[in-house]
């Protein structure tokens, strides 16, 4: 049996990068910023902050992620840093003796303190430098819940933070060499608690969950150790304060993190080779705890082009992570429910490419060599199975098993695949939602469903009952319904039907809607919806009174006090709201939430409630804006705009444009749905469109935390005309309601009765 801590040693656990001066300027890029920040932001409100020195430095240190050209930058935002910096209590790092008491004197009910971990204006002399310095914890429990770089990648190629047994450190407020492959603790075991490169972004604990130190912990001591590769730019006297500020707590934390380790120490690379794989593993041992991997983190050097981790039970291989060493070097969210018990096996690979070489590449820790390591950030029960010190890995064997096929294979190159709507963008959650069905057995006397939301253990639908929308409906001058149809739909137009099973269990609304189309339920279970034949919207209560009614009855218009044809409403948790006012006018209104009018999102720029849309992406306007959804917890508005077969995002307080999500579904985009599981996730529905008639039409789940569609669904036989989509809080099910055939469709996870504990970040 290998303990951690001699695999460590064994594989030379350090972080080596390579040096890119390329910056990012992609736009997308922005939305990632919005998502990283969100762990240090408080409320929305503009606090001022301290002007003292964590100012610049968590300025110089925050880093937002790759973009289009997998490079990466600092981004300078002195605008956003007051309500991100607000929230937290910071200790000058100017006097150590100041933060050791911050550290001592924690209270069982205190706040995460922001402390730092430095090297103190040091000059590194030789290339490939590796530094150390430590910091001694407190004899009391404590928890690391936050880890934020304070470094460029074009001085510090790589920081490492370990944790030591033992009880003092080699020395105390002074830096030592610590050399290549030296241990860095004084004869106790190590452990590695977090690890940065490449410009990576800040990390942060999910909640309920951290690294213990400290107390009765095996973690007396940390040790933070810099790699300096290339010294020039300390010749001319510079020198260099580099660090970690980290967050930490004395609330205990029942979920424990740690980080297993799968790298390979002594395999040769051969030159002139074009694919060259380094497989890696070891077998989980019995009577080990149960391990919730959380984030994964994959490092090497110049030549590897792909770094892959997976669990195998009972001969079925699941991915934990595919990772690009040459991208930001960050610890990316593990996206599956995956867990790791007693018995399985975690196994890596490690692909290269050596046609640049003439000569052999070893394994080692200089520039000169390669490395191969897969980094699996964990959690366990600490209320189960107490605290374990270490959790051991036994090596194994890997040259029976036979990988998958895309195991090798660059992550640019699956990416673009799931683009072209190929292959999956990862193998791991090819499928990740299956159509049911079983559900709604019973034959539903239903017209055209044009809306779908979830109302509690409900799902609740909107449909036309015998009345369709053809060519004959609208003047298309005027834009008035046919008078003809001026008489509410006889019929219950609202039906509920069991989350579970698909049976009825109410419905309403008759004679009362002329042409239905979007419904919401909000909080409080008010039931918001669109009438596109009278062009208003309406908020019904759970009993559907009518609460709130927007617009004229039978009277089109682009004043804010009309709508023309109206598609879609998203309620924030304030009560205000926005409608998407979508098929004439194109544009988006917000409302405070007694109905009067707060601003318009719009590619006109003549009113004085317009948001300016100064950097917005051509095609300079939206075309059908006809879904809608919210991020509330980083203030985002998704919009569907749908002709443009793309998806807009807005700041959902300002109005102000951010991004866009274009060139990834096909055809028009029909339909949207968020859910903060997994690192938020937009579910959509595609469609046919005047530039794309013989589109395939699907579903996809796209990662707002990845960039990428992750997956992909439809029924068996395929979709006819999917209109829209809702997803249940937990992530687990979807609903699709179509208007050709007149259909409501389930999906569930596939995965869904995996026992893992949620993540709330």
């Amino acid at each position: 049996m290998t303990s951690l801590p001699v695999l460590l040693l064994l594989v030379f656990a350090c972080v080596h990068v390579s040096c890119d001066k390329s910056f990012v300027k992609d736009l997308n890029n922005l939305l990632r910023l919005l998502k990283y920040d969100r762990f240090i932001r408080g409320s929305r409100e503009d606090n001022l902050v301290p002007q003292n020195k964590y100012h610049d430095d968590i300025r110089r240190s925050f880093i937002y992620d790759y973009g289009n050209d997998k490079k990466a930058e600092i981004y300078d935002f002195d605008q956003k840093l007051s309500d991100v910096i607000s929230s937290r209590k910071l200790v000058d790092d100017d006097d150590d003796d100041d933060e050791q008491e911050s550290l001592n004197n924690l209270s069982d009910t205190s706040e995460t303190v922001m402390l730092s971990l430095k090297m103190p204006q040091i000059s590194p002399k030789q290339p490939d430098s590796y530094v150390c310095i430590a910091r001694v914890l407190p004899n009391d429990d404590r928890y690391l819940v936050e880890f934020v770089p304070k470094a460029s990648m074009h001085i510090a190629h790589h920081m490492l933070l370990f944790g030591c047994s033992d009880d003092e450190p080699l020395e105390i407020k002074k830096t030592w060499q610590c050399g290549e492959m030296q241990p860095v603790c004084n004869g106790g075991s190590q452990s590695i608690l977090y690890a940065w490169g490449k410009n990576a972004p800040p990390l942060k604990m999910p909640e309920n969950v951290g690294f213990h130190v400290g107390g009765n912990s095996n973690v007396r001591y940390l040790v933070l150790q810099i790699h300096y590769l290339d010294v020039s730019s300390f010749q001319d006297g510079h020198t260099d304060s580099s660090g970690i500020l980290f967050g930490i707590t004395s609330l205990r934390k029942q979920y424990h993190a740690g980080i297993y380790f799968l790298g390979d120490g002594y395999t040769s690379i051969p030159p002139r080779t074009e694919k060259f794989n380094i497989n890696m593993g070891c077998s989980y041992p019995i009577d080990s705890p149960q391990l919730f991997p959380f984030r994964f983190r994959v490092h090497a050097h110049k030549l590897s082009t792909s770094i892959t981790g997976y669990r195998i039970r009972n001969g079925v291989w699941t991915l934990i992570g595919h990772g690009d060493p040459q991208r930001p070097q960050a610890f990316y969210r593990v996206f599956s429910d995956i867990d790791i018990r007693p018995g399985d096996e975690l196994v890596g690979r490690c692909t290269y490419n050596s046609t640049s070489q003439e000569k052999v590449t070893r394994i080692g820790a200089t520039h000169n060599d390669e490395m191969c390591n897969f980094y699996m950030m964990y959690f366990y029960d600490s209320a189960k199975y107490g605290n374990k010190p270490s959790i051991p890995c036994d090596w194994l064997n890997t040259k029976k098993y036979k990988y998958p096929i895309d195991s090798d294979t660059p992550l640019s190159v699956i990416e673009a695949r799931s683009n072209n709507r190929e292959t999956k963008a990862y193998e791991f959650v090819e499928n990740q939602y299956a159509h049911d069905e079983t559900w709604n057995s019973e034959i539903l006397d239903v017209g055209q469903v044009s809306g779908v939301d979830i109302d509690n253990e409900d799902v609740v639908i909107f449909h036309r009952a015998n009345r369709a929308w053809d060519e004959n409906t609208f003047d298309p001058l005027t834009q008035q319904i046919n008078v003809s149809l001026y008489k509410p739909i006889a019929k219950d137009t609202l039906v509920w039907l069991s989350r579970k099973t698909g049976q009825f269990v109410k419905s309403g609304g008759a004679d009362m809607f002329l042409m239905p189309h979007g419904v919401t339920v909000d909080d409080a279970r008010n039931i918001w919806v669109t009438d596109v034949g009278a062009h208003q919207v309406f908020k019904l209560s759970p009993t559907l009174e009518v609460l709130l009614t927007l617009g004229e009855r039978y009277t089109p218009g682009n004043d804010y006090d009309h709508f023309c044809k109206p598609t879609d409403v998203a309620v924030l948790k304030d009560g205000s709201f926005f409608v998407a006012d979508g098929y004439c006018n194109s544009r988006i209104l917000k409302f405070f939430a007694n109905g009067t009018v707060d601003r318009q999102i719009s590619k006109k720029l003549s009113s004085n409630y317009l948001t300016k849309i100064g950097n917005f992406p051509k095609p300079f306007f939206m075309v059908v804006v006809h879904g809608l959804a919210l991020d509330e917890a980083h203030n985002l508005l998704y919009v569907a705009d749908r002709e443009n077969g793309r998806i807009l995002v807005f700041d959902s307080q300002s109005g102000d444009f951010i991004t866009h999500i274009s060139k990834k579904f096909e055809g028009a985009v029909f339909a949207i749905a968020y859910n903060e599981n997994n690192g938020g996730v937009l579910h959509v529905v595609n469609g046919k469109s005047m530039t794309a008639p013989n589109v395939k039409v699907s579903g996809f789940t796209y990662s707002t935390d990845l960039h990428t569609i992750v997956s992909d669904w439809h029924p068996k036989n395929g979709f006819g005309m999917p209109h829209d989509i809702a997803v249940t809080q937990d992530n687990r099910d979807i609903f699709v309601a179509e208007i050709n055939p007149f259909k409501i469709r389930k999906f569930s996870k596939v995965n869904k009765n995996l026992l893992y504990p949620a993540l709330i970040y």
